[in-house]
């Protein structure tokens, strides 16, 4: 079981020229190249429920579930827009399987940037593994984070973007809902300094709202 704390947008159409020049270029936040980058295919089982959503992520076996568990009490200015996070708690199954049941495609095609937060804001440098996704030097994990995505997402001959953060917390019981608050807290705080961008046109909500939407 991996607990989160999000936010995340969606949008129809190409990634706003604005959003893809600052993600993918160093500033005060970023330090190194930007992960991913790789197509990737995901199935989701057709639910048309907005908190929950199962899927089957590229060649991994099994399924992912990820379900949203409440709003947080409090608010994240970012993008010229004010949002609360979402608590999320997602399980995976190797024994699960889609079989034949109801489910959409999507092929995204995402870039990423890693920090961890359990001490001083540090960017991890990735571009290793299948997706370029994983830490470059061994070690470089680190337990108490939080990811940074930009995605192309394209869907029954549809063509969207989508933009978010997902913050995470290990091995630390009791001071987990705690901790993935603070590390998505300071995370966005740091890069809203040099995010010169508009969020105000994109629906805020999870892969699952967007999916049943």
């Amino acid at each position: 079981m991996q607990v989160s704390a999000e936010v995340r947008w969606f949008g129809s159409g190409s990634i706003p020229d604005d959003l893809s020049h600052w993600f993918s270029k160093p500033a005060r936040a970023f330090r190194h190249p930007v992960g991913g980058g790789r197509d990737r295919r995901d199935f989701y089982l057709l639910l048309r429920e907005p908190e929950l959503a199962i899927k089957k992520r590229g060649d991994k076996p099994g399924l992912e579930v990820k379900g949203l568990v409440e709003k947080l009490s409090w608010e994240i200015e970012f993008g010229g827009v004010q949002v609360a996070p979402q608590l999320f708690c997602k399980w995976d199954s190797p024994q699960l399987e889609l079989r034949d049941l109801p489910s959409v495609e999507t092929v995204k095609t995402r870039w990423l940037r890693k920090f961890e937060t359990a001490a001083d804001l540090r960017e991890i440098e990735l571009r290793a593994g299948q997706y370029l996704e994983d830490p470059r030097a061994a070690g470089e994990r680190p337990a108490v984070g939080c990811n940074i995505e930009l995605t192309k997402v394209t869907k029954g001959g549809e063509t969207w973007w989508t933009f978010g953060a997902e913050s995470f917390a290990f091995g630390r019981p009791g001071e987990t809902i705690e901790l993935i608050g603070k590390s998505l807290l300071r995370t966005m705080q740091a890069l809203a300094v040099d995010a010169t961008i508009d969020l105000s046109q994109a629906s805020y909500c999870g892969y699952a709202e967007w999916l049943a939407r």
